[in-house]
Formats: C-alpha cells, structure tokens, sequence
C-alpha cells in the first residue's frame, strides 16, 4: 500500500496552527500601540524680520519687509530720514520701495524699484552670470573662486553660502560669527550686491544668514555688538570703534512669527 503524504501535511498544519495559537496567546497581554493624535503636525513657527531701524548720527534708516508663500522677500520699504541738528526736527525724508521675483530655483531674477523693472538677473546653474537693465543693456558677470566680476569692473566677495564678504565699490569687509544672524532663514542673494543698492544690504544686513562679527569699513575697524532675546533672536545691534571704544551706528530689529518652508 503507498503512503500518503496528506497524514504528515495534517499533522504538520496542526502543529503550525497551534504554534500560532501559542504566539498569539502570548501576545494578548502586548499593548495596543496608541494612534498618533497629530499625524500631520503643523509646520514649525520661526521669526523672520518685520522691520528693522538703524540710527547714524544725523540720521536713521527703516526697512518694512513682506515676504511671498515661500519666505522669501517680496516687497522692502525703505524709509530714510534725516534731522536738522540745529532744532532737532526733520530736514528731509526719502522713501523707497523694492520689489523682488524669483526662477524656479530661488534665486532673484527681477528687481522692481517703486513700482518700474529696474533690473532682470540670468543665472548659469545657479551662479549669476548676467544683468539686463529696463533700457536693455546687459551686464556680464564673471564668478571665480568666491569673487563676482562685474561687467569687467568692480568685485565683490563672498563666502560658500553666498553671504557677502568684501565689496570694493562700498568699502566694507565682514567677518561672521558662529551663531545664527537676523536673517537666518533667508539664502543670501548676490544679485542684491551688484548695484548701489548693495549700500541698503548693508545697513538691512541681507547681506548674510550668520551673526555678523566684525566689520571694516573704509578702513575704520568695528566689533559688532549683537543682543539677543530670550529665543535667542537678535533684536538690537551697535557697532564699537576698536579704536575709540564709542558705539556709533544701532540697529532696532522688530520680528513676526512665520511657517517655515521645508
């Protein structure tokens, strides 16, 4: 008589079946993991500058920022005034307001100054290498080694993130310190350096995510003073002439709440 193998698969399955029993009956006492009561959390809050006030002797500067859905700088308003200082009042006040669009990779493409196209900026994988103006004159741009050539002309520098290092037309070099600056969530933007406007960068201090540290400018030597509150943003900022020890420029940073972008 020929042996089945059915016998030994029954037995077989029985003896899983009660290997299973005894895997889940040791189970029972396992707790139920709980279900996450937040499974799309909200997108973390951080602090991006609102307006920004610096005072310089016979005179003070304000910036009003506005940012599009990414966090990046849409509109600046700038306002600048400045006192007579035989009776203290207001001698004359300027106004300006810039706007800023963006290519698909987040670097500015267009400068608009109160309203009429200043400027439009090209890009070669990311570098700028070109600046058309409104009359349709361009600029070339020439980037080596962290230095920025333009149109044959003036230079400025700039470190691996693109924070502003040295620009010869202004007369400014910056050092940075390890620790976040007022902009932190901003990409530092050379297009910005390639004017006269680069003066505004300055004194609005885009011209870097890191704390600023030093500064030299026209051969004069500054520590920068930087105070923080107890979130640890920068809401105040003097600049200490090494030489004399007497703090000359302050700046009054104002911030508002902002979701960040992943």
């Amino acid at each position: 008589m020929k042996k089945s193998i059915y016998p030994m698969l029954k037995t077989g399955f029985v003896l899983l079946l009660l290997c299973l029993l005894a895997a889940c009956s040791s189970d029972d006492n396992t707790p139920v993991p709980e279900p996450n009561p937040n499974p799309n959390p909200e997108p973390a809050m951080e602090y991006f500058v609102k307006t920004l006030q610096v005072s310089f002797g016979e005179g003070k500067m304000e910036f009003e920022f506005k940012y599009d859905n990414q966090n990046r700088i849409s509109e600046e308003r700038v306002t600048e005034e400045y006192f007579n200082e035989e009776d203290e009042s207001s001698d004359d006040e300027l106004g300006l307001v810039l706007g800023y669009r963006y290519n698909s990779t987040g670097e500015i493409s267009e400068i608009w100054e109160d309203g009429e196209l200043w400027a439009a900026f090209e890009y070669n994988k990311g570098i700028l290498n070109k600046i058309i103006l409104s009359d349709g004159s361009e600029f070339p741009v020439i980037y080596s080694d962290g230095i920025y050539t333009v149109d044959g002309g003036f230079q400025f520098i700039v470190d691996a993130r693109q924070q502003l290092l040295g620009h010869e037309n202004l007369g400014v070099r910056l050092t940075y310190a390890d620790a976040p600056g007022i902009h932190r969530y901003l990409r530092p933007q050379p297009a910005r350096f390639t004017s006269e406007l680069v003066a505004l960068d300055f004194y609005s201090m885009t011209v870097s995510q890191q704390a600023i540290a030093t500064i030299e400018l026209n051969g004069i030597f500054y520590d920068v003073n930087n105070k923080t509150d107890e979130k640890g943003n920068i809401t105040a900022v003097g600049l200490i002439d090494k030489a004399t020890g007497v703090e000359t420029e302050v700046w009054k940073i104002m911030y508002e709440q902002r979701k960040l972008i992943e």
